[in-house]
C-alpha cells in the first residue's frame, strides 16, 4: 500500500493559535476513518513503539493524524500541562472529521500524557469522536499525576518537568531568543536530579520558573481547588464518553488512574445504556512493557507485543469507527495478568464480583494475623528521621532510569524490612495458594508527636528464600488539624497469586523518598515518632481482595 504523508499541516484553534500536524493516510479512493494523536513529545517521533504501530493503522485503512500540542515543537502558543487540551482537542477532532479524506468518524490513541489529551476532549462529548484508547495514563491530574494520598509525586514530577525544560530551552535557542547556555543549564539540572530531590537550588528554581511555571503552581496548591477542578474531565455516571479501551500496567505509576477511569466510565455507560469500556492490565511499568525486570521475569506471554495490544486496538476501532461486527461487545470487558501464576485471565467486571475481603490484623511481634488483637496489646513505634528517609526501591515509580529497571516494579525490598525505622509485618506461611486481586486497603490507628506525618505502605510476597517481592504500594499524608486516629492508606490494586509456603508481607514507614516528597511539617519539626496501635477498640488492619478459588 502506498501511504500519503502531509508534513506540518497548520490547523488554527478557536483562539487563533496555529498547531502543526502530520497526516498519514492510504493513497486510494474513498474517505477513511481517522485516528488522532496529540502529543507534547514531538509528532515526528510518535508513530512506532510498544503501544501502537501508526503505520499498521494506515495499512488497515485509517488516516493517522499526529499533532504537536500547544507550545510544543512546531505548534504555536504556551505549553501548560492539561490546561488547553480539552478545547484544542475538540477543535482538532472537528477539523479531522471535516477533511475530504475523512469519513467524519474519529478515534484517539496514545499513551501517558497522550492519554490525557484523549480524556479531556472526550469529556466534552464532541460528536465526531467515536472511541478512544488511552494507555498508561490517568483521568484525574491532581490525584494520580501530581499528588497521591495528598503527598507530592516528587520523583516523577521533577524528572518530567526537567525533561520538558530541556525541550523548551531547545525551542527558545532555535528561535534565537536565548543562548545555547540555557540548554546546558537544563541538562545540568537533569544530571543533578538526585541532589535536587532534597531541595531545589536557586539556579534550578529560576530555570523552572522560566521554562516550566506549572511546577511551582502544583507545589503551591496541594489541596484540590478550583484550579484542579477546571482540568478534571467529567467522568461521573451522568457523563458517558466515547467507548474507551483502557490499557495499563500493575507496576505503572498511573495504574490507579487507569482503573478509576475504567470504573467510572463503565458506571456511566451502564447508566446511559451506551457501549462500555474495555480494560487490559499487564505486568508492566511506565517504560518496561516486556514483563522482564531485574530479578523477576513474567514470561514472554506477558510482553505487550506478544499479548497483542496492537490487535486489541485495531479490533476496537474497527468496531466503533467502521461498525464491523467483530465480537467486541461479547468479549469479557476485563483482561488482566495474574502475577505469580503468570497468566492472563478474563473477568466480567473490575474488581471481579466474586472477590471476598481477607482481613489481616497488625499485631505485636510484627505479625499479620486473621485473629483480631486483644484489648491491651502494646502499640508499635514508627520513627521518621528526615535526615535518613526510607528510600524508594521499587513499585509504580517513574524516576530517572526507571525505564531501565532501576527502583521500579517488583523489586526485592528485603533491605527495607531490616531497617529500624520500618515496621515489617508478616503472616504465617500460607498452607495453600491465595490469589489477591483488586484494591488493597490499610487502616492504621496512629498518633504522632508531630501534627502532620506520612504513612507509606508496601505489600510484598515474602518467599522462603527471604525475598520480599513488592506487589503494590501507597501513601497517605496526615495534615495539620486532622484529629482522627484512624488513617486509611489506599495502596492501589494488584493481581497476584501467593504460592503455598510464602507469606504476606507489609512494610510500614513514614517516608518513601524520593518517589514522594518528605512531609514538610514533620521535617521542620526535626522528625516524629508515630504510635501504631493494635488493640480491640483500635484495630489496625490490612484488607485484601481475594478470589475464593
Amino acid at each position: 500500500m502506498r501511504i500519503v504523508t502531509d508534513v506540518g499541516v497548520p490547523v488554527v484553534m478557536r483562539d487563533g493559535t496555529t498547531l502543526l500536524a502530520d497526516v498519514h493516510r492510504p493513497d486510494g479512493p474513498g474517505p477513511v476513518p481517522v485516528l488522532l494523536m496529540r502529543t507534547p513529545y514531538d509528532r515526528s517521533m510518535a508513530l512506532g513503539n510498544h503501544f501502537y504501530d501508526g503505520f499498521r493503522f494506515v495499512r488497515e485503512g485509517y488516516a493517522v493524524v499526529v499533532q504537536d500540542v500547544r507550545g510544543r515543537y512546531g505548534s504555536e502558543g504556551e505549553f501548560y500541562p492539561f490546561r488547553n487540551e480539552a478545547a484544542d482537542g475538540v477543535d482538532m477532532i472537528a477539523w479531522a472529521a471535516r477533511q475530504p479524506w475523512s469519513t467524519g468518524r474519529v478515534g484517539m490513541i496514545g499513551a501517558s500524557y497522550v492519554g490525557t489529551t484523549q480524556w479531556l476532549p472526550a469529556a466534552e462529548h464532541p460528536p465526531a469522536l467515536r472511541a478512544i484508547a488511552p494507555i498508561v495514563t490517568v483521568a484525574d491530574y491532581r490525584d494520580g499525576w501530581v499528588y497521591r494520598g495528598d503527598a507530592f509525586e516528587l520523583g516523577f514530577c521533577l524528572q518530567w518537568t526537567l525533561s520538558l525544560c530541556v525541550d523548551a530551552a531547545d525551542r527558545l535557542v532555535a528561535a534565537g531568543s536565548q543562548p545555547q547556555e540555557l540548554v546546558e543549564r537544563a541538562r545540568d539540572a537533569q544530571d543533578r536530579i538526585e541532589s535536587l530531590y532534597g531541595g531545589l537550588d536557586a539556579e534550578t528554581e529560576d530555570l523552572i520558573r522560566m521554562l516550566a511555571p506549572w511546577y511551582d503552581d502544583w507545589r503551591r496548591h496541594p489541596q484540590r481547588d478550583a484550579g484542579w477542578a477546571s482540568i478534571a474531565p467529567d467522568l461521573s455516571p451522568a457523563s458517558a464518553v466515547a467507548p474507551a479501551l483502557d490499557i495499563g500496567g500493575w507496576h505503572d505509576i498511573f495504574v490507579v488512574g487507569t482503573l478509576d477511569g475504567f470504573r467510572l466510565q463503565r458506571q456511566a455507560a451502564i447508566a446511559a445504556g451506551r457501549p462500555g469500556p474495555r480494560l487490559v492490565i499487564g505486568p508492566w511499568s511506565h517504560g518496561i512493557y516486556t514483563g522482564m525486570y531485574p530479578g523477576r521475569r513474567y514470561g514472554v506471554r506477558s510482553a505487550m507485543d506478544v499479548m497483542g495490544v496492537a490487535d486489541e486496538q485495531v479490533r476496537w476501532f474497527d468496531r466503533w469507527l467502521r461498525d464491523r461486527p467483530n465480537g467486541v461487545e461479547e468479549m469479557p470487558p476485563v483482561r488482566v495478568f495474574i502475577m505469580g501464576v503468570d497468566r492472563w485471565r478474563d473477568f466480567d467486571d473490575w474488581p471481579p464480583q466474586s472477590v471476598v475481603p481477607w482481613t489481616l490484623h497488625l499485631r505485636a511481634g510484627a505479625r499479620l494475623s486473621p485473629e483480631p488483637p486483644p484489648a491491651d496489646e502494646d502499640p508499635d513505634d514508627l520513627v521518621f528521621d528526615p535526615h535518613r528517609p526510607v528510600p524508594t526501591l521499587g513499585g509504580g515509580t517513574l524516576l530517572m532510569a526507571s525505564t531501565l529497571g532501576e527502583r521500579v516494579g517488583p523489586s526485592d525490598v528485603a533491605a527495607l524490612a531490616n531497617r529500624e525505622d520500618v515496621l515489617a509485618y508478616q503472616s504465617g506461611p500460607l498452607g495453600e495458594a491465595r490469589t489477591i486481586i483488586g484494591p488493597v486497603r490499610l487502616t492504621v490507628h496512629a498518633t504522632a508527636t508531630a501534627q502532620s506525618f506520612d504513612l507509606a505502605a508496601q505489600l510484598a510476597d515474602v518467599g522462603p528464600d527471604g525475598r520480599w517481592e513488592l506487589l503494590v504500594s501507597g501513601i497517605q499524608r496526615v495534615r495539620d488539624g486532622d484529629s482522627a486516629t484512624e488513617r486509611i492508606v489506599e495502596l492501589g490494586s494488584t493481581a497476584a497469586t501467593i504460592p503455598p509456603g510464602h507469606r504476606i508481607g507489609l512494610l510500614l514507614a513514614a517516608s518513601d523518598f524520593p518517589r514522594f516528597d518528605l512531609n514538610p511539617a514533620a521535617t521542620a519539626a526535626g522528625g516524629t515518632t508515630i504510635a501504631v496501635e493494635h488493640a480491640t477498640l483500635r484495630p489496625s488492619r490490612l484488607v485484601l481482595s481475594m478470589l475464593p478459588d
